[in-house]
């Protein structure tokens, strides 16, 4: 959750410090002067925010209603699909969920 604002020098042995702000991030200690931009959950890609950023971590992405995960993180999704629709003469065998389609089946008469 903190960038380097100054490295140590001859005249100063420990670096200064500040933390991340403005949707950004560092998740594990480094000597970066910068930190990380959050991520964006675009909801035109069927993503949504399931965890907002924060300076220590990143934003966890989840899925909208109606997609499902193509792309799984650790804690959530990098990018997501819509569920199949059904066509006349077809039915929802099993309704999807956020990591996996549905399955439609045909109506054979």
């Amino acid at each position: 959750g903190y960038r380097v604002n100054s490295h140590c020098t001859n005249s100063t042995r420990t670096p200064s410090c500040v933390p991340c702000i403005d949707s950004t991030f560092l998740d594990e200690p480094s000597g970066k002067t910068t930190c990380n931009n959050c991520t964006t959950c675009h909801p035109g890609l069927g993503l949504k925010v399931k965890q907002p950023c924060r300076p220590s971590s990143d934003t966890v992405c989840g899925t909208l209603e109606g997609f499902y995960c193509l792309d799984p993180t650790k804690d959530g999704c990098r990018a997501a699909q819509r569920h199949s629709s059904c066509k006349p003469g077809q039915y929802i065998s099993h309704t999807g969920w956020s990591s996996v389609s549905l399955i439609i089946l045909i109506v054979l008469s």
